[in-house]
């Protein structure tokens, strides 16, 4: 496999990382703003969304993510890539299991939307985590071959 499509492999490995992390991040954000309403900015800031927005547009433009599959070696891409999805998921499951050991009686309309908030999110970084997966496995593969 030639130089161009290891480059591309790993491409494919940052930009799928980036989206599922952006994607699971603005729907948590967003899941909150509603439980929030009318307050929505009550439990997360503007920034916080404008920031992941802006890392998407980013990641999206040639050049940065260009530069970034060819400096970092495979390894340390799959490292970085793995190290952040694990520990969304992770810390996703936390709450999704701290939200769901509420006793019965304590359980408020406001948890109901924070257990299904969670859940959502569970699923979304659950799946990135696979993605992930998927695509460093793709890049040590195209790396052996070349």
């Amino acid at each position: 496999m030639n130089t161009q499509s290891k480059l591309q492999t790993k491409l494919y490995l940052l930009r799928v990382a980036v989206w599922g992390q952006a994607l699971g991040m603005l729907l948590f954000n967003i899941f909150l703003m509603v439980e929030d309403a009318p307050y929505i900015f009550d439990r997360v800031g503007p920034w916080q969304s404008i920031l992941i927005i802006l890392a998407l547009g980013l990641i999206n433009v040639k050049k940065p993510s260009v530069f970034v599959a060819r400096v970092l070696p495979s390894f340390l891409l799959a490292f970085l890539v793995l190290t952040v999805s694990i520990s969304s998921t992770v810390i996703v499951l936390a709450g999704t299991l701290q939200a769901y050991r509420l006793p019965a009686f304590l359980v408020t309309p406001e948890w109901q939307y924070t257990r299904t908030t969670f859940l959502i999110s569970l699923l979304v970084f659950s799946s990135a985590l696979v993605l992930n997966l998927v695509f460093v496995i793709r890049v040590f593969r195209a790396k052996e071959n070349g």
